[in-house]
């Protein structure tokens, strides 16, 4: 289902771009790796950006031959391959891994992966499953967006759950981004500052490795 919805849309820029590249734009860095971003759209983004060196682990060979075609060269790597995670002998000052984690049904391994790949920081986004939209839509006695098939989730995650899981694989977390259901309204602004937990949409987060 996934792989037949990506080869029929194209990406355009969210939230979790957008948050992505402000929270780069705050840290110094020479050269970054970012995972799975299916056809590129995010390294093309950070293109015209910044003057960053960076690379790329895809592993969805349809996106692969999407971004071959804008040009850009990728790496087909799982991310939860641990002899190969190991044996790869590059390291990054970051590592940024968009709205993927939430894909995955063992999002930690995959973290542990990532803090032997970075030197320093991780850019991270997932969706908030705990969301008042979410819970309207349940009240509603409908599936909740997130849920949906074509979504692809099998991980679910919230704020306490991502804090748990970043602190258990030897992560601290810099600096939070939220968004919700209406950005520019100075209420909602006020609701998001003080209920995150249940007022942003999705979490973008900019996190230092700890010394184990």
């Amino acid at each position: 289902m996934e792989k037949y919805y990506w080869l029929n849309n194209k990406q355009t820029i969210v939230f979790r771009h957008r948050s992505a590249i402000e929270l780069i734009k705050k840290i110094k860095i020479d050269i970054f790796l970012d995972i799975w971003s299916w056809d590129g759209f995010f390294i093309s983004l950070l293109k015209k950006e910044t003057w960053i060196k960076w690379y790329w682990f895809e592993l969805n060979s349809y996106g692969i031959k999407k971004a071959n075609k804008k040009g850009i060269k990728t790496s087909q790597v799982d991310i939860l391959n641990v002899k190969l995670i190991n044996n790869h002998n590059k390291t990054y000052d970051l590592v940024t891994i968009l709205d993927v984690l939430e894909h995955l049904l063992a999002p930690k391994k995959a973290l542990e992966n990532i803090y032997k790949l970075t030197n320093k920081y991780l850019i991270l986004s997932v969706p908030n499953f705990n969301s008042i939209t979410s819970r309207f839509q349940v009240l509603l006695w409908k599936i909740p967006e997130n849920n949906t098939e074509r979504k692809g989730h099998c991980y679910w995650f919230n704020k306490k759950v991502l804090e748990k899981l970043l602190n258990d694989t030897w992560f601290e977390i810099i600096e939070w981004k939220y968004n919700t259901i209406f950005n520019n309204n100075f209420i909602f602004k006020f609701l998001l500052k003080n209920f995150p937990s249940l007022f942003a949409l999705s979490f973008t987060l900019l996190c230092e490795k700890k010394n184990m």
